[in-house]
């Protein structure tokens, strides 16, 4: 038995799903579609069903939370790195410039490269 999917255009228009066999046709399924939208993005047209109202509201509730959350992270100047343990983090001394900070394994030393090599100058 051959099932086709008949599609007709236009608003609310039935989608059939037919059995097709020993010379009988069957409408097994008939349903209304949603509207459909077409939106351009870039140099291609996305086609779908058109977003009800209760789903545009839950999407803007949605994305307005998360676009606060973003914002809260933006206006943060700085930024956060986690070391991991046996690897070293360095930054520029602010009290000497001559000179670097290494924290690692929770521990703060003062020093400099020397031949590529951190030697601690207290």
């Amino acid at each position: 038995m051959a099932m086709k999917r008949v599609r007709r255009r236009g608003d609310f228009t039935p989608d059939l799903v037919i059995h097709q066999g020993d010379g009988h046709v069957l409408v097994v399924e008939a349903k209304a579609r949603k509207k459909r939208a077409r939106v351009k993005v870039g140099g291609v047209f996305v086609t779908g069903d058109k977003a009800s109202a209760a789903e545009v509201k839950q999407a803007v509730a949605t994305s307005t939370d998360m676009l606060e959350r973003l914002g809260k992270k933006i206006a943060r100047p700085g930024v956060r790195l986690r070391s991991a343990r046996g690897i070293p983090l360095f930054s520029a001394d602010p009290d000497r410039p001559d000179r670097l900070v290494r924290k690692l394994n929770g521990k703060t030393e003062h020093g400099v490269l020397e031949n590529g090599v951190f030697k601690v100058v207290d």
